[in-house]
Formats: C-alpha cells, structure tokens, sequence
C-alpha cells in the first residue's frame, strides 16, 4: 500500500475565517455558501447537490462544531464497529469473493452521509487552504518524527514543545477522517501561524542538513535522497525539509497542514 504523506503551506486564517464558518452554517440550518456549492461540483458533468447534516448528525456532532476550528474529537457513536466473528469461518465456495472490508464492521446511522460531509470538508480545504508541500514518507506521521535524531543523534522526542507541536499535526483533523472504515487517508491535523513558527524555531535549536526555505531548494533536496528516512542515519534529512517548509510558511504568514493523500490545487507543487 502506497500512500503518500505531505506537509503542507496552509492558509489557516483563509481556513478560520471561510471554511469553518461555512460548515457551521451548513450544520446550524443547511445555509450552503456559494464558493462551497462551487468547490463540490467543481469538475464534475453535472450538479449535484451539497452534502448535508441529518437530524441525527446534527445532533451528534454539536460538540464538534463547537470546538475551536472544528478541531474536536469524533463523537463515539459515529465510528464503525468491528462485526463479531467466530474464531473459525466457513470456507467460501469455488469462485466466492472475499467479504470486503466494510462487511467486516456495523455501520453507525446515517453513515455516509457523514462521509459526505467529511468529504466536503476536505475539498473545502484542500482547494481554498493548501499551497506548496513536501513528500514525507509512505503512511508517515508527524508522531514519527519525535523518534528521529538530528545531526548530533540527540532524539527529537526529548523536546517537549517539539513532541507538542508534532502531536498537534497529527491530530486535529482526525474527526473528518476516523469515521472512515479504512481511515488512512484525508488531513490528519495543522497548525496557525504562530504555532509554525514555534515549530519552525524549535527544529532551529536541533543541527540539521542546511536546506533553504524555497520549493526549488526543497525540491533539490528531495532529489538528492533528502526526506523519508530509510534508517536511523536519514533521520535529520527528514527533519530538515520539515524544517524548510516550516520556515517557508513563516515567512508567508501561513501555517502547516498535514495529510495523506491529500490534493492541492493543480497550481501548486508537491515536492
């Protein structure tokens, strides 16, 4: 399984101040804004209509929609179930497909259309917040990273602020993505400005490779095997193309985002 795994420049106050409002109003009494109408339908041959919050969903996600930048966590009653199964199944007759995955868990109430909904919310995201990114690994995690050493082999995972900031990258998307029954892919989590560049300072403090703030140069760098580590000695390549994006969002008063397979405007590189 291959998938990819990108840090992102993220336009986190385009983010406050259009996306979350607009899925609020969507949740508050199906007031859809026009951009995001036009971002769902935006390359399919004909219109459909905008995913919305059921009764029960409105219900259930409330405490979501409070939470600061809709950061909160997924309500219980929203994750898949695993089916009980006996120890020993009946073999399947010549020719019988495999049960797929879905068939091996209970789906909660009105599913898919929170799948929708999340959906949504990604394309909100990625086509209105996400600028430049860097390739970070297969299936790679911003929690990963505190087990990486720098150029002295000191482990990451000592800085406190460090291991704070990378468990925020991480998570805070994750109630637009555990409802999923195979939740690998979607935004995992970001950060505002001001964290980045506390992020960005905090990998300061450590010796890395030297790898300029610019796409061109970050892009460089990838090319000459800088990035996902392949062993413990690739370790402070990794972190300093972290780095170099952190620094690059910084420097454009955006934050970073954090996602796996996710797809930013054609107009934008993924290094």
């Amino acid at each position: 399984m291959i998938i990819d795994s990108g840090v992102y420049v993220f336009d986190y106050r385009r983010f406050h101040d259009e996306v979350v409002p607009a899925i609020r109003q969507l949740h508050a009494g199906d007031v859809v804004e026009p951009w995001l109408e036009a971002v769902w339908n935006r390359g399919q041959p004909h219109p459909t209509a905008v995913p919305r919050f059921t009764p029960y969903l409105r219900e259930i996600t409330a405490g979501l929609m409070a939470a600061p930048d809709l950061s909160g966590a997924l309500p219980a009653a929203l994750f898949p179930e695993p089916v009980p199964r006996p120890k020993r199944r009946p073999r399947r007759a010549p020719g019988e497909a495999p049960p797929s995955i879905v068939d091996e868990y209970t789906l909660p109430p009105d599913h898919s259309a929170w799948l929708d909904v999340c959906h949504l919310f990604q394309r909100a995201v990625e086509e209105n917040c996400l600028g430049s990114g860097a390739y970070m690994g297969n299936v790679t995690l911003p929690g990963a990273l505190r087990f990486c050493v720098d150029s002295r082999g000191l482990l990451l995972g000592y800085d406190e602020d460090l291991r704070t900031l990378l468990g925020w990258l991480e998570s805070r998307g994750n109630a637009w993505r555990q409802a999923a029954v195979d939740c690998y892919e979607g935004i995992y989590g970001w950060l505002d400005p001001d964290e980045t560049w506390l992020l960005a300072e905090a990998l300061a403090n450590h010796p890395l490779p030297t790898v300029d703030a610019t796409i061109p140069a970050i892009k460089a760098a990838r090319t000459n095997g800088v990035g996902p580590c392949t062993d413990g000695e690739s370790c402070p390549q990794r972190l300093a193309v972290l780095r170099a994006i952190a620094q690059l969002a910084v420097s454009e008063g955006w934050g970073l985002l954090w996602g796996l397979d996710v797809s930013p405007p054609d107009d934008k590189e993924f290094v």
